[in-house]
């Protein structure tokens, strides 16, 4: 069971070793607020002076540390105790002090000479015969203010990231508050109850005690009774701030906090479990019985995060210029997916050419529905004459009589009213070739793969393929629609069957006048009559009057003719000249102008970002592996 904590420790190197934390391992981490006496709990572990120490924010950036006990004595030669730091890999320290300036040196290069902190981990492993195998992270000391020189931030971002840290289930958590502060106002303690509510994970550290005042004592919490812990509390007297100045050996500091809990007369009982020496023994119990509980999880953490692993490694793909032969066809295959994925989107389907089961609707059903709801819409919405007064009309029909009096209105008046009407039709006509080109853009810009997105040349080649073929559609299209109106205009079919025409109106009311006697002078309406229809007080014949209506409504029935008429011949156009057409020409363009027209190398120029990313996934991906072979040297051994 010993060799549990070492194992857990080349798991950590070989993660760190491609800086990547894709794995929460199981450690310890000690959590504490400023002054709280973390460091020296930290330092009296170890045995040896390496922290930094100061007034503030001295710990700036977590410190991952590994602690092997070194079995064998060494030999004649060979140091006692030294440390690696794992940005410096290979370099052996052996003079403690200059661990404490690498500390302080790694930190500054990271956050700078400032107040700022940074989560990125400083990771030491320390070897000694006086160590238990530990595996220990020391976090930024929490604080409540801000000082000078620090951004108002920081006490937010210190509290972040040590949650972070302690909010992995694989962490134990040790919390550090003093003695001679109330309990109820730790924010170690509070911090680990928000992440670990029922105190499973959670041991609670007691430092100061020889600072409380007299006649006081905190017997009730290293006795559990306060604040409950599950891992209960342990008390520990680490070296005063005269005694580190003095360079009290840790060997002597060790030697008076045992005497200081057994001769005191309300710990003297509790001697035996209290104590830096009996912290270090409960820590690595805790800690391999932690990590004999969790490595199931683990080993099934690994295997599955390596699978999905090599599926995205396997999705970047390899380099394709390593071999000449392979990257026409390469090229090709990209052509065809983009097209094959394009046309399942034009039909209404996923990319794979599946079924869509939005409730929205989805890609090439936009188009219909753009014809359904907001062409017709806007069709249905133009006036034609309904908004026509009959005085615009008669002046209309005036200006083209001159100064003859026509018994009938003549047809050219008759058909420049109508012309002028079918124009409005011109406008929302033209407007649905831009709406639909803007839904084909759309669709092209969600076709996206992994062989697309790896080549940013070569993406940006067919985009401006699908691009031209699109654009070159939209004039023709367009001067279509216009002639199509124009022909409109040109003629009035007031012949068409479907059409009751003026000429049936007019004729009718031939008949009537031919059998009606002749009055001796046209007959009056009555001004206040002639004012409401036509918006002037000025005299008009009652034939007159009523010829105005029935021109309007004959004008207004032919419009909504031609409405229905271009409600259908519109969006078929559109389809034909635009969507099928630009989709026609896309296979053979991108042949033409991207497979035959380019420098197949210049085109094969991979997105700087893939492959970073797939130097990443390989990394992560061997050390998986590597990670998953510790495992199994271990499988059979017996915890």
């Amino acid at each position: 069971m010993e060799d549990l904590i070492p194992i857990i420790n080349s798991l950590q190197d070989v993660f760190a070793a491609v800086g990547s934390d894709v794995i929460s391992l199981p450690q310890i981490a000690v959590v504490g607020s400023q002054s709280s006496g973390k460091s020296s709990v930290l330092e009296s572990i170890v045995g040896r002076d390496f922290l930094p120490r100061g007034s503030g924010i001295v710990t700036r950036r977590p410190l991952i540390l590994q602690l092997v006990h070194l079995d064998k004595v060494p030999q004649k030669g060979d140091p006692q105790e030294y440390g690696e730091f794992a940005h410096k890999p290979g370099k052996i320290f052996t003079d403690f002090q200059k661990i404490n300036d690498e500390i302080i040196a790694e930190t500054d290069r990271v956050t700078g000479t400032g107040r700022n902190v940074s989560k990125e981990p400083i990771r030491l492993k320390l070897w000694s015969p006086n160590v238990l195998n530990l595996t220990l992270v020391d976090l930024p000391g929490l604080t409540k203010n801000a000082v000078e020189g620090q951004p108002k931030s920081i006490v937010q971002e210190i509290y972040d990231m040590v949650k972070e840290f302690v909010d992995k289930p694989e962490c134990l958590i040790l919390a550090v508050s003093p003695a001679n502060s109330d309990l109820a106002n730790s924010d170690a303690l509070r911090l680990a109850r928000d992440v670990d509510p029922k105190g499973d994970r959670t041991v609670g550290v007691i430092t100061k005690i020889d600072l409380m005042d007299a006649g006081t004592d905190c017997r009730d919490v290293l006795e559990n009774r306060v604040y409950p812990l599950k891992l209960g509390y342990i008390g520990v007297v680490n070296r005063s701030q005269a005694a580190i100045n003095s360079k009290v050996s840790m060997e002597k500091a060790r030697q008076a906090e045992r005497e200081f809990f057994e001769n005191h007369r309300d710990y003297s009982d509790l001697a035996d479990k209290c104590g830096t020496k009996y912290l270090t023994t409960i820590l690595n119990r805790l800690l391999m019985e932690h990590i004999r509980t969790t490595m199931p999880a683990l080993r099934h953490k690994i295997q599955t995060m390596l699978e999905e692993k090599e599926r995205e490694l396997e999705g970047y793909g390899s380099d394709p210029t390593k071999n000449a032969a392979t990257i026409n066809a390469f090229i090709l295959d990209v052509i065809s997916k983009y097209l094959d994925i394009f046309n399942n989107f034009l039909a209404g389907k996923r990319a794979d050419g599946s079924e869509s089961t939005d409730e929205s609707t989805a890609h090439g059903g936009r188009i219909p529905a753009l014809f359904t709801d907001k062409f017709n819409a806007e069709l249905d919405a133009l006036p034609g004459l309904t908004n026509s007064k009959p005085k615009q009309i008669y002046n209309m029909i005036k200006n083209h009589t001159g100064i003859s009096v026509p018994i009938f209105t003549p047809d050219y008046a008759y058909d420049d009213l109508v012309k002028q009407i079918i124009e409005q039709f011109r406008e929302p006509s033209l407007n649905l070739i831009d709406d639909v080109v803007k839904i084909l853009f759309e669709m092209h810009s969600e076709v996206k793969f992994m062989e697309l997105d790896r080549f940013n040349v070569l993406e940006g080649s067919i985009r401006a393929v699908v691009d031209d073929c699109i654009r070159e559609c939209v004039v023709p299209c367009k001067q279509f629609i216009n002639d199509l109106i124009d022909s409109e205009r040109s003629f009035i079919n007031s012949k068409r069957p479907d059409f009751r025409g003026p000429e049936r109106i007019y004729a009718g009311k031939a008949k009537d006048l031919r059998a009606r006697p002749l009055p001796p002078r046209p007959p009056v309406l009555d001004p206040v009559a002639v004012s409401t229809l036509f918006g002037s007080s000025k005299n008009y014949t009652q034939h007159q009057g009523q010829e105005l209506q029935e021109l309007q409504a004959s004008a207004q029935e032919y419009f909504e003719i031609i409405r229905e008429q271009l409600k259908d011949i519109i969006p078929k156009t559109v389809i034909r000249l635009v969507v099928q057409k630009s989709t026609e020409n896309l296979r053979p363009k991108m042949i033409r102008d991207v497979f035959n027209a380019a420098d197949s190398l210049q085109l094969m120029q991979e997105d700087p970002s893939i492959t970073k990313k797939r130097i990443s996934c390989t990394q992560i991906v061997e050390a998986l592996r590597r990670a998953q072979q510790i495992l199994l040297e271990v499988r059979t051994a017996k915890f």
